[in-house]
C-alpha cells in the first residue's frame, strides 16, 4: 500500500505546494489582506496593558487648547511660544509634526505687545511671524526638529517647471542622509526605493534656521485596508535620498553625528544612527510599527497647559512630538488597535520602538521561511494524508496548522512576522486534494471490489477487502485452504418428477439457505454446479482456522435440513438429503 500511495501523495503534495507558492511570489490582494488581519491579531494579542513609554511624549493641540488660542491653524507666534515652552518644561528634543508650507504675515495683539517688549528689537521694525518662528528655531540650536512632506507623483501638485522642482529640491537638501552605504555599489541604484515626484519643503526662513540635519517627513503609506503599520524612513528623490520625522528626530535625541542607509542586493537593509542603534526596514526602507501599549499608552499633554506655564514633569529628558489630535485637525489614521488615531502619536510610538531596539522585522529569510514551510506541509501532508482515513486526515491537518500558528506567535513575540494564511491554504489544498483524489479514484475502486465480492462472501468480508484492497493478492500464489462441496442426492429423478417452474423454485429456496451458512462462517462461494455447491474458507482472505469453519459450516447445512424440507413439502416434493464433502490441502 505505501508504494502504491507515495506517488500519488507527492504528486498532489508538492503540485498543492507549487499552486500556494506561486500565489505566495505573485501576492493576490486579497490574500494580502487576510494575512495583514492576520497580524494585527498577533498586534492585538502581545499588547500589555502596562506599558509604558519612557522617552516619548507628545504635546497636543487638542479640543481644549483649541478653546483656548483659537481654531486651527495657529499663528506661528503661537507655535513658537508652544516650542519654547516645551523645551522650558524640560524636553530634550522636539518634533514639531505641523507643516509650514507658505509664508504667514498675521500678528495678534498679544505678539505685538510681547516682541515690543523685547530690548534688543527695533520697536520701528517688527519681524514677521515667520521670522519668530525660526528665531526660536535657530536658539534651540537642533533641538527643533521641523516636518515637511513628499508628493509622490505629478497628479498631487501639477506638473513643476524645472526651475520651481530645483527650487523645491534646494530647500531640503541639508535635510538627506549623511552617507548611503552600499554593497555592492550598484545597489544603490537597482534597490527599490520608495521614489518622490517632488518635496513640498517649509519656507526658506524655517529651513536655513533648521539647519542641516533639522528636519525630516512625515510621510505615511497605509496598506490595502488603510492601516497604518509601517512608516517609510527612507524615500528617493532625485539621486538623493531623505529621512522621516522621527529618524532626524532620533537621531538628534541619541545625538548621533551620522545617520546612513545601508542597501544590499535585495534592497534596503536598514538605517544606522550613530554607532549603537540600527533600524531594521523591509527592502522599500520601510520600518514596521511595533504598537507596544493599548490606545493612549503614549503620554500625551495638552498644548494650552505648557503655553500656561503648566510644565509637566512628564516632559522632561524627552523626545516630545507637538501635532493635532482634535477632532476635524488630522488625518484620521487607522491603526491595528484603534479605527481612529492621531498620525502623531503614531510618530511617536515609532519613535519609541527605536529608541528602546524593540523592533518588529519581516526579514529576507522570512520569505524563505515561508515557502519552505509551504512546501514542507505540500509533500508531508501530501503523503501522511493516504495512510489515514479522511476524519483522522482533518484532525492531522488542523493539528499541523495549529502548530503554524503557534510558531508564529512565539516568533511575534521576538520581533519576528512569519505568514500564516498561505500555509492554511496549502493545507486546504492538500487535504482537499487529497480526499478528491481517494473519491474518484480509491472509492471507484472500492465500490468495484464490493459489487465483485458482495454475492460471493459475507459483507464484512466485503468491508474488509475494500477497506484493505492491498491484502488481496491478484497474482497468482499457492496458499493451504479447504474446500466445501455439497449436492443433493438423487437429484436427477427428482428433477424429472417436477415441472421446470417448481424445479428451480424449490432449489432457490435450498441454494438461498445454504449459501447464508456458508457466508454466515465466512466461506467464500465459488460456484454453483447444477444442485452442488462449491465453497472455499482462506480466502480471499487469509484465515488460521479455515478447515474448522468449513466443517462448522458443513454440520450448519445439515441442522438446516429439515427447515428446507417442510418449505420442499409445501410444494409437493417429500425427499431432500444432501452429501458434504469437505478436503483440506495446497491448492
Amino acid at each position: 500500500m505505501f508504494r502504491k500511495n507515495i506517488g500519488p501523495g507527492l504528486g498532489l503534495g508538492l503540485a498543492a505546494a507549487l499552486v500556494t507558492a506561486g500565489l505566495y511570489v505573485v501576492g493576490v490582494p486579497l490574500i494580502e489582506l487576510v494575512e495583514l488581519k492576520a497580524v494585527d491579531l498577533r498586534v492585538r494579542s502581545a499588547v500589555r496593558l502596562g506599558a509604558t513609554l519612557p522617552d516619548v511624549a507628545v504635546v497636543a493641540v487638542d479640543e481644549r487648547s483649541l478653546a483656548a488660542q483659537g481654531q486651527w491653524a495657529w499663528p506661528r507666534t503661537v507655535v513658537a511660544r508652544l516650542i519654547e515652552a516645551t523645551l522650558r518644561a524640560g524636553a530634550r528634543v522636539v518634533a514639531v509634526d505641523v507643516g509650514f508650507f507658505e509664508p504667514q504675515t498675521l500678528f495678534t495683539r498679544q505678539d505685538v505687545a510681547r516682541l515690543r517688549r523685547e530690548p534688543d528689537l527695533d520697536p520701528g521694525r517688527l519681524p514677521g511671524p515667520d521670522d519668530v518662528l525660526a528665531r526660536v528655531v535657530r536658539r534651540a540650536g537642533g533641538r527643533v526638529i521641523l516636518g515637511y512632506f513628499f508628493h509622490m507623483s505629478a497628479a498631487q501638485v501639477g506638473r513643476l517647471s524645472p526651475a520651481r522642482m530645483k527650487a523645491r529640491t534646494r530647500l531640503i537638501r541639508r535635510f538627506q542622509y549623511t552617507l548611503i552605504r552600499a554593497r555592492p555599489p550598484r545597489a544603490k541604484d537597482r534597490a527599490p526605493f520608495i521614489i518622490a515626484y517632488a518635496p513640498q519643503p517649509i519656507i526658506a526662513p524655517l529651513a536655513r534656521a533648521a539647519g542641516r540635519g533639522g528636519a525630516g517627513h512625515f510621510n505615511i503609506f497605509p496598506d490595502y485596508d488603510g492601516t497604518i503599520r509601517r512608516l517609510p524612513l527612507v524615500i528617493r528623490h532625485g539621486r538623493k535620498f531623505y529621512p522621516s520625522l522621527i529618524v532626524a528626530a532620533t537621531a538628534r535625541f541619541v545625538q548621533a553625528p551620522l545617520t546612513m542607509v545601508r542597501v544590499g542586493p535585495a534592497g534596503v537593509e536598514g538605517v544606522r544612527l550613530g554607532p549603537r542603534l540600527v533600524i531594521p526596514t523591509d527592502r522599500y526602507g520601510q520600518m514596521l510599527i511595533r504598537y507596544q501599549g493599548p490606545p493612549g499608552v503614549v503620554p500625551t499633554y495638552s498644548a494650552v497647559d505648557v503655553l500656561r506655564g503648566r510644565h509637566p514633569k512628564g516632559l522632561r529628558g524627552r523626545l516630545v512630538f507637538i501635532g493635532t489630535t482634535a477632532i476635524g485637525t488630522f488625518e484620521q489614521r487607522v491603526t491595528p488597535l484603534s479605527p481612529v488615531a492621531p498620525g502623531v502619536t503614531i510618530q511617536a510610538r515609532a519613535a519609541q520602538n527605536i529608541l528602546s531596539g524593540r523592533h518588529l522585522v519581516r526579514p529576507v529569510w522570512a520569505r524563505v521561511f515561508d515557502l519552505a514551510l509551504i512546501l514542507v506541509l505540500g509533500l508531508g501532508l501530501g503523503l501522511a494524508l493516504f495512510f489515514v482515513p479522511p476524519w483522522l486526515g482533518a484532525l492531522a491537518s488542523a493539528a499541523v496548522y495549529a502548530a503554524v500558528v503557534w510558531a508564529a506567535f512565539a516568533l511575534f513575540e521576538r520581533g519576528f512576522i512569519i505568514a500564516v494564511i498561505y500555509p492554511l491554504l496549502a493545507v486546504v489544498l492538500i487535504f482537499g486534494a487529497v480526499v478528491v483524489w481517494r473519491y474518484f479514484t480509491q472509492g471507484r475502486e472500492k465500490k468495484r471490489l464490493r459489487g465483485a465480492f458482495q454475492s460471493y462472501v459475507h459483507p464484512d468480508v466485503v468491508r474488509a477487502v475494500t477497506e484493505n484492497p492491498d491484502r488481496l493478492g491478484l497474482h497468482g500464489e499457492k496458499r493451504e485452504l479447504t474446500v466445501l462441496m455439497s449436492d443433493i442426492r438423487s437429484f436427477t429423478t427428482l428433477s424429472e418428477s417436477l415441472d421446470p417452474a417448481a424445479l428451480a423454485h424449490v432449489l432457490n429456496l435450498y441454494m438461498d439457505r445454504m449459501t447464508e451458512i456458508v457466508f454466515d462462517h465466512g466461506g467464500l462461494l465459488d460456484k454453483y454446479i447444477g444442485d452442488a455447491i462449491m465453497a472455499v474458507w482462506g480466502a480471499p482472505l487469509p484465515s488460521e482456522d479455515h478447515a474448522r469453519a468449513a466443517c462448522a459450516a458443513a454440520l450448519d447445512m445439515q441442522a438446516a435440513l429439515p427447515r428446507v424440507r417442510e418449505m420442499w413439502a409445501e410444494h409437493g416434493v417429500d425427499e431432500l438429503d444432501i452429501g458434504i464433502g469437505i478436503n483440506t490441502g495446497l491448492m
